[in-house]
């Protein structure tokens, strides 16, 4: 078994003076079996560590070097970076924990069409969908992967808060009042409370490339019209599910993850929650 954390602990003390006893901050490990085959090539990677000094009673932080196997360097890329980032440890923390899909159930006929019918009263939000990724810090380019036949239309808005998170996306704007059964069956299927709801449009034979979203709630989909394929690449190896109306899916999106359309339309509904597996 091989212990990052118990190995930035040995690196922690030879980098501290020997006049002051250094303990480091670390929330989680990541432990690696010996039974995933690891390929043992070895590589230097640069970790930036916070850490508690005993003697001088404060914060510090400095950098060290680490070798770790190139294999499990691509596995800690999400959890060990030059700095150690919440959004990192939700990442790697529901990579573990959480599959990569789960059918929860099948929408109704009378929901689907509900929100089939009501499709027409949304607009493009994707302005709004570029400022949230902005501000979740995870992408320096939040825009550079979405392709031109690709919109999203919100249901649920955020009103009179600035700069909202996903959390805020609660109130379903008055064009949309009538789909409220819908939305409540919806959140029966889900086991809990649906956050930024919104219609996500992509046209035929249009797809979504490789991207992860930002942690703080689980993703799912509902296809309204069409088909698609949902692709999740876990260490290289490429799992999907072919997705169709009516059916309601948890997606892991901590993975890598890329969906590509049929030859037809399609319309889906995309949403947050908190899944509990």
């Amino acid at each position: 078994m091989f212990s990052i954390a118990s190995s930035l602990s040995l690196l922690s003390s030879m980098s501290s003076s020997s006049s002051s006893e250094t303990i480091i901050s670390i929330e989680s490990k990541l432990s690696i079996p010996s039974s995933e085959n690891l390929v043992p090539e070895l590589m230097w990677s640069s970790v930036s560590v916070t850490s508690w000094s005993l003697n001088a009673n404060s914060f510090n932080t400095f950098s060290v070097l680490l070798i770790i196997p190139s294999c499990i360097n691509t596995l800690c890329t999400d959890i060990i970076y030059q700095e150690f980032s919440v959004d990192r440890r939700a990442i790697a923390n529901k990579r573990i924990k959480y599959p990569l899909f789960d059918c929860m159930g099948s929408l109704s006929g009378s929901s689907i069409a509900l929100f089939r019918d009501c499709f027409h009263n949304a607009s493009s939000t994707m302005r709004e969908t570029s400022a949230l990724r902005e501000r979740s810090g995870m992408y320096k380019e939040q825009d550079s992967y979405m392709p031109s036949g690709y919109d999203q239309r919100d249901i649920q808005t955020a009103p009179g808060i600035t700069d909202p998170v996903e959390t805020d996306y609660s109130y379903i704007d008055e064009r949309f009042l009538r789909i409220k059964p819908a939305v409540e069956q919806l959140c029966e299927l889900l086991r809990g409370p649906v956050y930024r709801l919104r219609y996500a449009i992509m046209e035929p034979n249009e797809t979504l490339p490789w991207h992860i979203d930002q942690p703080a709630l689980d993703r799912f989909v509902l296809v309204l019209n069409g088909s698609q394929q949902f692709e999740i690449k876990k260490r290289k190896e490429i799992h999907s599910e072919t997705q169709r109306p009516g059916e309601l899916w948890y997606v892991n999106t901590n993975w890598e993850h890329q969906v590509i359309n049929s030859d037809e339309k399609r319309l889906a509904l995309l949403g947050c929650f908190r899944y509990n597996n």
